[in-house]
C-alpha cells in the first residue's frame, strides 16, 4: 500500500471546488479533488494519463482507504468505508475525466477536523 498524505490548510469561503492535489503512485498520475453533491462534500479521485496512456498496465485496479483527522487533535479520525474502483484503457480514448468517489461526508464533519486552519486526509492506495 501506498501512504498519501494531503494536508488541506485553507478552504476559500467555503468553496470547496478549487481544493486538489496530485500523487504520482507507481507511475499512474492520481488527482484526488473536492466536490459537491446536493448538501454534502465528497472527495473524488481521477486517473490522468497523459503521455504514458499506453505504456500504462491495464485495466488499473486500485482500492482507497480514506481517514480524515487533525494533527491539532489527532485521536479524532473519521474512517470512511474503503473503495476499490477499475479503470479500462478503452474508457479513456473518450473520456479520461472518469472520477470515482472514495468519501462523502457533510461540511460539519470535515469542519470538525479541520482544527487550527489545517485537516488531513491520509489515503491508502493499494493497487490490485
Amino acid at each position: 500500500a501506498t501512504k498519501l498524505n494531503w494536508r488541506i490548510t485553507k478552504v476559500p469561503e467555503n468553496d470547496y471546488s478549487n481544493i486538489y492535489k496530485q500523487f504520482q503512485v507507481a507511475g499512474y498520475n492520481l488527482k484526488f479533488l473536492f466536490y459537491n453533491s446536493s448538501s454534502d462534500l465528497q472527495i473524488g479521485v481521477i486517473l490522468q494519463t497523459g503521455k504514458n496512456y499506453d505504456k500504462l498496465k491495464w485495466p488499473f485496479k486500485a482500492e482507497f482507504v480514506t481517514h480524515l483527522s487533525s494533527q491539532s487533535n489527532p485521536g479524532n479520525v473519521k474512517r470512511f468505508k474503503s473503495k476499490m474502483f477499475e479503470w479500462k484503457k478503452e474508457e479513456f480514448r473518450y473520456n479520461s475525466l472518469i472520477c470515482f468517489t472514495i468519501a462523502t461526508f457533510t461540511r460539519d464533519e470535515f469542519l470538525e477536523h479541520f482544527i487550527n486552519g489545517e485537516a488531513e486526509f491520509v489515503i491508502f492506495v493499494i493497487i490490485l
